[in-house]
C-alpha cells in the first residue's frame, strides 16, 4: 500500500511541478512578446518594403535606413524615458507596413 501511495505522491508532486513549469514558461512567453513588439513590428515592416518598395525601385537605400533606425534604438531598455516614444515608432512601423501592403492589394 505505502509503494501505491508513494507513487501517487510523485505523480502529483510531478504534476504540479509541471504545471508551475508551464507558468513559468507562460510569464516568459509573455515578457518576450512584450519586449518583441518592436521585433514583430521590424521584421514585418522590412519584408514589406523588400517585397513591394525595394524589389520594384532596385534601390536598397529605405531599406538601409529602416535597419538603422531601429538598431539605434536596440539598446534602451523597459524603463527608459524614451520608451514611450519607441513604442510610438512600433506602432507607427505595423500601421506603414499595414498600408504599404494594403495599397498594393488594391492596385488595379
Amino acid at each position: 500500500m505505502s509503494r501505491l501511495l508513494s507513487t501517487a505522491y510523485f505523480c502529483c508532486g510531478g504534476f504540479a511541478s509541471t504545471q508551475k513549469r508551464e507558468r513559468e514558461r507562460e510569464g516568459e512567453k509573455k515578457k518576450e512578446k512584450m519586449a518583441g513588439g518592436g521585433r514583430e513590428a521590424y521584421r514585418n515592416l522590412l519584408k514589406t518594403i523588400s517585397k513591394h518598395v525595394t524589389a520594384k525601385t532596385k534601390n536598397p537605400e529605405f531599406s538601409a535606413f529602416i535597419r538603422e533606425e531601429f538598431r539605434r534604438h536596440a539598446h534602451l531598455k523597459e524603463g527608459d524615458d524614451e520608451q514611450h516614444s519607441i513604442q510610438q515608432k512600433h506602432a507607427l512601423a505595423r500601421d506603414y507596413a499595414f498600408l504599404v501592403n494594403s495599397v498594393h492589394a488594391h492596385k488595379v
